[in-house]
């Protein structure tokens, strides 16, 4: 960044090694995903995280990752009781309605054969734009796709 930028450079930290919680996308069709994410004394909260993750990586691949997915609401889903979660989570999503633009979700995550989370995820596929830079985030979309698929 330029030192008269009239941007900021804001630094984040989850306390997470990196930005995507997935470790491996184990099924996927035109209907739904199932994925996992290896959670260790995570934030509640990140499993909630860790679905949006798994259900805007659905709608990219049904937009051919030709547009970027964002959350847009979750509807009818607690976070536990748990404060925080250990353990291999199963995140899966099931497509239960959709227009062009438009994915709405049931989703569901479960550790140890026990669900702990579940509602409805809701996202949007915007075009690439100023904010949304295909340039960057198309191929980064497609080959964490592929990586995951191969995790």
């Amino acid at each position: 960044m330029k030192p008269d930028s009239p941007l900021l450079k804001i630094d984040v930290n989850t306390g997470q090694s990196g930005f995507s919680l997935l470790s491996r996308i184990s099924e996927y069709s035109g209907e739904g995903i199932s994925a996992y994410a290896d959670l260790l004394d995570a934030p509640s909260y990140l499993g909630l995280e860790a679905l949006a993750q798994a259900g805007a990586y659905h709608a990219r691949f049904l937009c051919r990752f030709e547009r970027q997915a964002v959350l847009l609401m979750v509807r009818d889903c607690r976070l536990p009781a748990e404060e925080t979660l250990t353990g291999r989570c199963h995140l899966a999503g099931c497509l239960r309605s959709r227009s062009a633009s438009v994915f709405s979700y049931g989703m569901s995550a479960e550790i140890g054969g026990i669900r702990f989370l579940e509602g409805e995820f809701v996202f949007s596929a915007v075009t690439y734009n100023s904010d949304f830079r295909e340039e960057i985030l198309r191929s980064y979309y497609e080959k964490k796709w592929i990586t995951l698929l191969n995790g």
